[in-house]
């Protein structure tokens, strides 16, 4: 009885994620189509975004929807490289080092490890390479719950702790992307 409610519950949770997916996919594909330069209108319209996001990572933490929760902080934290990226100047130049490969948070993360190194103070100021690093961490982490999901080997705990970590980091790291924001307009 327990196993046929977790199944029923998971099942819940896929179809969820599922639709999750889907709308994730459409803003991204929208979002790269108006990608042409900065535009602070459209750095608002992201941060409502994010915003709004981060209020379903909320309620999927309140709903135990971990697994759902785990998406949306990957979401959340490659939206925030990619703002890191943008408020610093850094975005057009990350894109010409891509040479046409889609963006990617691992290497973002790289990047900005990078452009820290190379002086780059503000970013270096708010993202070294400890919470860095930790994000990369996590992200095997994801990859490897993202396979065993596939395979149906997944232990509720493990979601959990998972997603815990991972609101963590998104906590950390928006309280770091907004501190970044206001240095770089000053």
């Amino acid at each position: 009885e327990f196993e046929l409610a977790k199944n029923a519950r998971l099942k819940k949770e896929i179809s969820r994620l599922e639709q999750t997916a889907r709308e994730k996919s459409a803003w991204a594909d929208k979002s790269e189509r108006e990608k042409i330069g900065f535009d602070p209108k459209e750095t608002e319209k992201s941060m409502d975004h994010v915003n709004d996001q981060y209020k379903r990572l909320n309620k999927a933490f309140r709903g135990r929807f971990y697994l759902e929760a785990v998406f949306i902080e990957y979401m959340l934290m490659d939206d925030y490289m990619e703002m890191i990226l943008t408020a610093t100047d850094l975005w057009q130049s990350y894109l010409k080092k891509r040479r046409g490969h889609e963006p990617a948070l691992d290497s973002k993360i790289r990047y900005i490890q990078t452009e820290a190194v190379n002086s780059r103070t503000v970013v270096k100021k708010y993202f070294g390479d400890d919470l860095l690093d930790r994000i990369l961490a996590w992200k095997v982490k994801r990859c490897k719950l993202m396979m065993a999901s596939v395979k149906q080997y997944l232990a509720a705990e493990y979601v959990q702790s998972i997603a815990e970590e991972g609101k963590e980091l998104t906590s950390l790291m928006r309280r770091r992307c907004m501190s970044v924001r206001k240095a770089s307009n000053k």
